[in-house]
């Protein structure tokens, strides 16, 4: 099975798992120079699953995320003042949930013909931001 193996000082990389060792947590992998290591269970990703640690808490993440160019300098923005959402649009965002992310167009559609809240086409022309 790959994974990748994250060194503690910010680096990633893909090994091989070769299987556990008798030392509880510890595991051993294979990198990709052929070298057999043990590592804890806790430095051990999938392959391609994000790594959740490094997601930016204060301002100063912020700026660094932007700096990189990570993290263009609006959605920065946006995230650092959220919006205030109005009762209605809280209930479209609650339904827009609900019906696994379906498109704002398609719940006002269904909101048309009466399948949902005809309020919800108040939102119509001010539809919130989704940041999933």
């Amino acid at each position: 099975m790959e994974l990748s193996y994250k060194d503690g000082e910010g680096s990633c990389a893909p090994v091989v798992y070769e299987g556990p060792t008798n030392r509880g947590n510890m595991h051993e992998v294979k990198q990709a120079d052929g070298t057999t290591i043990t590592v804890d269970k806790s430095q051990l990703l999938k392959l391609h699953q994000p790594d959740l640690t490094n997601v930016p808490t204060t301002p100063l993440d912020y700026q660094k995320e932007i700096l990189h160019g990570y993290l263009p300098t609006e959605d920065a923005i946006n995230l650092a003042r959220p919006r205030t959402l109005s009762h209605i649009q809280q209930l479209l965002m609650d339904w827009h949930h609900r019906l696994y992310h379906l498109q704002f167009r398609r719940i006002f559609m269904l909101a048309n013909k009466g399948y949902l809240p005809k309020e919800l086409l108040k939102c119509k022309d001010n539809v919130p931001k989704c940041v999933a």
